[in-house]
């Protein structure tokens, strides 16, 4: 089993899922960001609207001193104006709370997310470290009983030939040893 082949791929796919999910992530948080923003600007002219109401409402209330009956119809059509704004700024408050707590659980899901990332982090780093303290020593063996071996054949190799020296004939002694020396 080599591995390399059998752990890399692995190791790549996990990384290319957490960059995945980080990135999904990311793009959700901006996209709550965004909604947010949008929001606040909704609060904030609905709000310019309610204080431009009030300030009808309070020049019609002056000038409906002079004018009773026509002061009491405008006060009527600011006062309905009123409550549909202030109808329209509740909606909102009620909406941009709502959307606040789903940023709070969105914040604290990414929170659980990084959590979830940085321990896979750590576990993912002391399985290869682990798997690195194995593997090496394992490669370190294999070198060494590769050299010893090559070692012990060279022995072999020089037993033989000294054995087949010793074996042949004085006059065949000289051609064994020209061939040795050539090989």
């Amino acid at each position: 089993m080599d591995p390399e082949k059998s752990v890399r791929p692995l190791l790549s796919d996990i990384k290319r899922d957490v960059l995945k999910t980080a990135h999904e992530i990311r793009s959700s948080t901006l996209s709550l960001e965004e909604q947010s923003d949008v929001l606040g600007e909704l609060i904030l002219d609905a709000k310019k609207d309610v204080d431009e109401l009030r300030r009808q409402i309070k020049r019609k209330e002056d000038s409906a001193s002079q004018e009773l009956t026509e002061a009491n119809q405008q006060c009527q059509e600011a006062t309905e104006q009123y409550n549909d704004v202030e109808l329209r700024v509740q909606r909102l408050q009620v909406e941009c709370g709502q959307k606040r707590h789903e940023l709070q659980q969105q914040e604290s899901e990414l929170e659980r997310l990084r959590q979830i990332q940085l321990e896979n982090r750590v576990k993912y780093g002391d399985e290869e470290q682990a798997f690195t303290d194995q593997v090496v020593p394992l490669l370190q063996a294999f070198t060494d009983h590769k050299e010893q071996s090559q070692e012990a054949l060279q022995r072999v190799v020089e037993h033989c030939r000294t054995r087949l020296e010793e074996l042949t004939p004085s006059d065949d002694n000289s051609d064994v040893r020209s061939t040795s020396s050539e090989d």
